[in-house]
């Protein structure tokens, strides 16, 4: 029973500790705030650049932003490599000896699933 509790401790611990999900939550909002999109204004066509997240006050602000900027984050804000080296994450392993490339944000693997249909 005591081994019980001392390994029911220890996972716990582990289970709550908030380091990973902040660490996850700063690079998705990091690589959701690298890219900006751009609005026309329906009365004087005038065009507004540069805008962010925080810039969305609309429903069509949210839709171009969905538009223009989420596919840019998704799919431009890594790399693919660890210094000199390919990113491990960008390779969907268990498939081989077929290549399936993943989706990885900030090289993170966020979302496990083919990017090419």
């Amino acid at each position: 029973f005591i081994i019980f509790c001392i390994v029911y401790i220890l996972m716990t611990f582990h289970q709550c500790q908030i380091n990973w999900a902040f660490q996850l939550t700063k690079s998705m909002t990091t690589a959701l705030n690298s890219y900006v999109f751009e609005r026309t204004n329906p009365i004087s066509e005038q065009v507004s650049n540069n805008l962010r997240l925080e810039d969305v006050v609309t429903q069509e602000d949210a839709t171009l932003y969905l538009t223009q900027v989420l596919p840019r984050a998704l799919f431009n804000s890594s790399r693919g490599m660890f210094g000199d080296k390919p990113n491990p994450l960008k390779l969907y392993e268990s498939a081989l000896p077929q290549e399936f490339p993943q989706l990885v944000i900030n090289n993170w693997n966020i979302v496990v699933g083919r990017t090419e249909p």
